[in-house]
């Protein structure tokens, strides 16, 4: 998924729209390849981050693509994570969570001692603040919305969670501030399956088909 205002899309589908529109595939904020590896952004407090004059330097979205386009597993993400400076400028810092197929996932984040991991086995998320290297207990409280989806994901080891009320449960932590709030939701299954909202209608969910 690509938020097109970065792209300067103005929404006309007029022919420099068009041509603007080309450039998302290597502009994603979110994505699953046909490994059902998952990633997605969100941002946090900005800070300094490691800069390592040996490593390339790529951007968050150029790190973001090639990570879909070159893991398949969680730690193959990490090791990308780790081969490259990060430069968020002009954009938010941002920190990743990333899951992969086999249901390993984390919370990846940049700072100025270098990559930070945030793991937690079998069920992960987050919002809008630092996680690594922190504990659950230390995230009570920060954020109203992890405190919802906390409250209300199903603790480990329970029956997997459907389609349905997982497109609920966004709803019901949508963002309604800040220049219009949540722009899309989301919901990719390792089977490819894409479920998407947009503009906060939740009453018209698009259903999508990742092929390989």
């Amino acid at each position: 998924m690509v938020d097109g205002s970065y792209l300067s899309v103005t929404g006309s589908l007029s022919l420099m729209d068009r041509i603007k529109m080309m450039g998302g595939y290597i502009s994603p904020f979110d994505g699953m390849n046909e490994k059902g590896l998952f990633i997605a952004i969100a941002m946090i407090n900005k800070g300094k981050v490691l800069t390592d004059p040996k490593k390339e330097t790529l951007t968050s979205v150029q790190m973001v693509r090639k990570i879909l386009d070159m893991a398949a597993t969680l730690d193959e993400a990490l090791n990308i994570c780790n081969s490259y400076n990060i430069d968020f400028f002009p954009g938010p810092h941002l920190h990743f969570l990333i899951a992969d197929a086999n249901g390993k996932g984390s919370v990846v984040e940049f700072s100025p001692e270098g990559v930070k991991v945030y793991r937690k086995d079998n069920l992960i998320f987050a919002t809008n603040f630092v996680m690594a290297p922190g504990t659950p207990e230390d995230f009570v409280g920060k954020c109203w919305r992890f405190d919802k989806i906390n409250a209300t994901l199903p603790g480990e080891g329970n029956a997997p969670f459907t389609e349905n009320n997982m497109m609920n449960l966004l709803e019901n932590v949508k963002q309604t501030l800040n220049k219009g709030g949540t722009e899309w939701s989301a919901v990719y299954e390792s089977t490819g399956n894409l479920t998407v909202c947009f503009g906060k209608d939740y009453s018209q969910p698009y259903h999508f088909k990742l092929g390989k």
